[in-house]
């Protein structure tokens, strides 16, 4: 729904086809190039007085599309005004019911009111969008999200090594939690200009550090005497690393408006010695089991779907890898699309993973989607 009727539906209504908007750091949707705020925006801001140029900087920050994955101040605005469209217009048209009622007080008609039926979830018409069998549910499908930041109930969990209930307690489950490094070579660099370059990334690189005379070198006018200083390179901030410094400028009386953590994480596996890694499952109404993987967004192919030495077992059944596709992005395979919400032994359903001898892949689990 989110996708459906507020973002990318919401830019495709409005005449417009070209993906090109919905890539990272992309200012302006073809309509505006920032936000009504960023439109507003004086040399003053919050207390903290800009250059012009300083000022266009932030103007282009505000009109940005997305991020990375995350909508930027733009984005965030399409999606607003869409979801207040749809919602003020149904609120027109109820007006409009009910004007109509008031101008005909006929007992008729004042019956019909009183006896207005009450609309369950199986009156609406089928979705427009989704697939008919994953959205007429009760249950909204779940997500267990290993990326930062994250928010809402998980669904799948998984099982601790040592519970009584885990049908593969007493075996190895050693597989680690994976986060993300964030680059220091190329963090300053826009992915747009990265994927540009993805063939040459040298051309991307951008340590922006000073270098040092080595001891011995043989120029250095100081060979021979100690020099025994030890190596510094400032962290880079994983909170705030996503916030351009002149928004951090602004608010930086209050440090905590700018904290974004946005990592990529997961759980990894790399051979038979990481045992398995178990999950618990929720209840499901259709039985739709799914994993994404980190990082990147066409790396389930390789890392999953085609990897023979990755072996999953639902309830002690090893499952058929020809029975998998991609699914609903690049970065995901779905296992199972419906099994009828069958349970194992224990009254639960556990998802096992666990890689075999010749397994080459990093497997990075980062979502387990259940419906």
């Amino acid at each position: 729904g989110y996708n459906g009727f507020c973002m990318r539906n919401a830019f495709w209504s409005g005449g417009n086809t070209d993906e090109v908007i919905f890539e990272g750091k992309h200012v302006g949707d073809a309509f505006y190039n920032t936000t009504r705020y960023g439109e507003d925006l004086q040399s003053n801001t919050a207390g903290v007085s800009m250059s012009a140029a300083d000022a266009q900087l932030r103007k282009d920050s505000l009109g940005v599309i997305m991020r990375n994955w995350h909508p930027g101040p733009l984005g965030f605005q399409m999606i607003s005004d869409a979801m207040a469209y749809v919602y003020a217009t149904a609120m027109i048209h109820a007006i409009d019911r009910i004007e109509a009622k008031f101008s005909n007080p006929s007992e008729k008609a004042a019956k019909q009111w009183e006896s207005r039926p009450i609309l369950l979830k199986d009156d609406l018409p089928p979705p427009q969008i989704c697939d008919p069998r994953y959205c007429s549910v009760d249950t909204a499908p779940t997500c267990l999200n290993f990326e930062k930041p994250t928010f809402g109930w998980y669904g799948a969990s998984i099982a601790p090594p040592d519970d009584d209930l885990n049908p593969y307690r007493g075996t190895k489950q050693n597989w680690i939690p994976y986060t993300k490094p964030v680059d220091p070579s190329t963090y300053m660099i826009p992915k747009l200009e990265q994927k540009l370059y993805q063939q040459d990334p040298d051309k991307c690189q951008f340590p922006d550090r000073a270098s040092i005379a080595l001891p011995d070198d043989d120029l250095n006018p100081y060979r021979g005497t100690k020099q025994n200083w030890i190596s510094y390179t400032k962290p880079v901030d994983p909170s705030t690393y996503m916030i351009p410094k002149l928004e951090q400028k602004l608010y930086q009386q209050d440090p905590d408006k700018c904290q974004f953590p946005d990592r990529c994480g997961a759980i990894s596996g790399k051979s038979p010695e990481s045992g398995r890694l178990v999950f618990k499952l929720p209840k499901m109404e259709v039985g739709v089991i799914a994993v994404c993987v980190c990082c990147g967004k066409d790396v389930a192919e390789l890392m999953v779907l085609e990897n023979e030495f990755l072996q999953v077992e639902l309830n002690g059944l090893i499952l058929n890898h020809t029975s998998w596709d991609i699914w609903p992005e690049k970065k995901c395979v779905r296992l199972v699309s419906q099994h009828g919400n069958i349970v194992g032994d224990s009254g639960h359903s556990y998802l096992s993973l666990s890689l075999l001898e010749g397994n080459t892949q990093n497997v990075k689990i980062s979502h387990v989607i259940t419906i």
